[in-house]
């Protein structure tokens, strides 16, 4: 059972209508940073279907198909799910995001504020 993640932000939206958000970080962990060619109908040996398997591949490949595009880094997001979902500490999730200590806090520290923010003006 895949534990509830939060809600994936806006810059994913055009992969996160097409896949769960489990098979979304799957991709963005594997495939990250870097361009990826969709085709109508992927090969099941292809690295997208590797990274998140046939099924999903192919909803992308539908929906995208002929597209080059960039995956984002989505780096609030993962950080937000490596605290409070895997319960991660801010030296483990640098290390497993390749950023310091320091970039986890301020990323974190912003997400709170946001959050405190919208608190304050509901």
């Amino acid at each position: 059972m895949t534990p509830d993640l939060p809600p994936p932000p806006a810059e994913l939206a055009r992969f996160s209508a097409h896949l769960t958000p489990a098979e979304l970080l799957a991709l963005i962990n594997a495939l990250g940073g870097t361009r990826v060619y969709f085709a109508a109908t992927p090969d099941a040996q292809g690295e997208l279907a590797q990274a998140i398997g046939l099924d999903a591949a192919r909803r992308l490949g539908q929906a995208l198909s002929g597209s080059l595009l960039t995956i984002p880094l989505a780096r609030h997001w993962r950080i937000r799910i490596l605290r409070e979902v895997e319960g991660l500490t801010y030296r483990q999730i640098a290390q497993r995001l390749g950023m310091t200590e320091n970039a986890v806090w301020r990323h974190l520290d912003a997400a709170r504020l946001t959050h405190l923010q919208r608190d304050l003006f509901q």
